[in-house]
């Protein structure tokens, strides 16, 4: 089934709040302040209403909640209250509301809720919280009930959803924040694997005499708004993956995004080898072995984490090829609980599996010798009951070269159901580049290649959360419903004493919002020149 997803319909955006002018190197802060705190929404503080005051306990603990859940991130009047509290630190901590509350003891916050009158927002956007959490009225519940207790599975090695949570690089990663954030606005049941980078991805800056230079930042988990993965019995989630030359180990965190769970896994576990410690440390580092692996954690460990924790879900969404191994572990799962052979499962999962494909470039596609594939899935292969070459064939374009490489779209390719590419000329290119798997697939690889499947409809592209997609004075320009945002509404003539609240429009503009564009453009131009 389909899992691209609209963006809500929302009131309002998310946008940098920050003080132009502040100086930076002013400092606030007087240590972290630790407690132990329920980061759910519920108990006594979810129904004890606004009163006109409340304890400094409570209030830190409401803020630490509204902190936990990123749902704050796209709501502009949770953001600006997380800012007044200090805003120099505020800019300093790169917009992170957890690192920020822990400078401060529950007192001394009541002391700055007080100066700054914040009780009543900090009251408001709690019960908003938990209103949206427990609304019942979504788009989900009348349009896909379908799903009822069987989730989408979502698998992406990015997921760009805050700048104070860095474990995305680019566009790949934007696209499944905005796919998680647009799950819970609809309140589409879904949950999003992926992987927790410690250091992330780097911060670039060019030096003087303009080559780039890279560096990387060490996060703090108690920073970041993750919590421990539990078991029912209350013990932390580790996962285990078996390979030829050992075991690898993987936690699981959990990540709150309004209503939706993200699972991240991290190899930094006692038990993994140093080296195995640091195989999710960064994203995109390393070599082709530690690639796979990585991988192999994402699509297999990910997969593993979810039956773990009674999660069954209904369909499998892999968003790029990074995560292309789960499939197989599901197959596997299959043929253990059901009692089929691999053919048969290999059809029931593919039937289950969605597959984006993102890269244009043929170079972009991660490809692995078939060492590097006995090393790591050989003894998910024993369990699958089928030879190397059959394995290795699964994965190649031309399933009868012993020469070729195992190439991770692929696979994703023909173990799923359709296959879409990201914009309309995307389509058009990803069906060139991959016009001969079909013709290479036999029976039982189910392949039915709609590369671009969605390319067919006119100007289809990958869309965006209003919410976070839309700058402040763009907003201002069209209104704050995202209903304005229609193709109605988009050629219609507008008229605004300034059409875009931009530096680059002086003189008042009057026309459609296509002759807008055109004409910042033109400004843009000028002003370079």
């Amino acid at each position: 089934m389909r899992t691209i997803l609209q963006a809500e319909s929302v009131h309002s955006m998310n946008a940098v709040f920050d003080i132009a002018n502040l100086d930076d190197t002013a400092t606030a802060g007087t240590g972290a302040y630790m407690t132990q705190i329920d980061y759910s929404v519920g108990g006594e503080l979810a129904t004890s209403g606004i009163a006109s005051e409340i304890d400094a306990e409570a209030l830190y603990e409401k803020c630490m909640v509204l902190a936990h859940n990123l749902w704050w991130s796209w709501q502009p009047e949770v953001t600006n209250l997380f800012r007044d509290i200090d805003p120099i630190r505020w800019r300093q901590l790169d917009h992170n509301p957890i690192a920020l509350l822990r400078e401060f003891t529950p007192e001394r916050l009541a002391i700055r809720a007080s100066e700054m009158v914040l009780h009543s927002r900090v009251n408001y956007a709690y019960r908003r919280l938990h209103e949206y959490l427990e609304s019942s009225n979504t788009w989900a519940q009348t349009n896909a009930g379908v799903l009822g207790s069987k989730p989408v599975a979502y698998f992406s090695a990015e997921f760009g959803l805050h700048e104070s949570l860095p474990v995305y690089s680019g566009g790949l990663g934007v696209l499944s924040g905005d796919h998680v954030k647009s799950a819970s606005g609809l309140g589409v049941p879904l949950v999003g694997i992926g992987l927790y980078y410690s250091h992330g991805y780097f911060k670039q800056a060019l030096s003087g005499d303009g080559y780039q230079k890279e560096e990387y930042f060490e996060t703090k988990v108690e920073d970041l708004p993750l919590e421990a993965a539990l078991l029912p019995d209350g013990t932390p989630l580790v996962v285990g993956i078996d390979t030829r030359n050992g075991r690898l180990l993987a936690k699981v965190w959990r990540v709150r995004v309004g209503r939706v769970r993200l699972f991240l896994l991290d190899c930094n576990v006692e038990g993994n080898r140093p080296e195995d410690r640091e195989l999710t440390s960064r994203l995109y580092g390393g070599d082709e072995r530690t690639r796979i692996r990585q991988e192999l954690v994402l699509g297999v460990g990910g997969v593993r984490a979810l039956r773990a924790l009674g999660i069954t879900p209904g369909a499998y969404h892999l968003n790029e090829g990074h995560s292309a191994f789960a499939p197989l572990e599901v197959i596997r799962e299959r043929m253990s609980d059901d009692g089929v052979s691999f053919d048969d499962a290999c059809r029931e999962v593919s039937q289950a599996t969605i597959f984006t494909t993102h890269t244009p470039v043929p170079a972009g596609h991660d490809r692995f010798s078939g060492a590097l594939i006995e090393e790591h899935l050989g003894p998910l292969r024993d369990q699958l009951g089928i030879s190397h070459d059959h394995l290795m064939s699964i994965g190649r374009v031309q399933t009868s070269d012993p020469d070729e490489p195992f190439c991770m779209t692929v696979i994703g390719l023909k173990l799923s159901r359709t296959a879409n590419a990201v914009s309309q000329l995307h389509g058009h290119i990803s069906r060139r580049m991959w016009r001969t798997i079909s013709q290479s697939v036999t029976s039982p690889m189910a392949c039915t290649l709609k590369v671009g499947w969605l390319a067919r409809c006119s100007n289809f592209t990958i869309g965006i959360f209003l919410p976070t997609g839309k700058r402040i004075w763009v907003s201002r320009t069209f209104g704050n419903s995202s209903t304005a945002w229609t193709p109605e509404n988009c050629g219609r003539r507008i008229t605004h004493s300034r059409i875009f609240c931009s530096p680059l429009f002086e003189d008042a503009y009057q026309g459609s919002a296509a002759d807008a564009v055109r004409a910042m453009r033109s400004s843009k131009q000028r002003a370079v020149s």
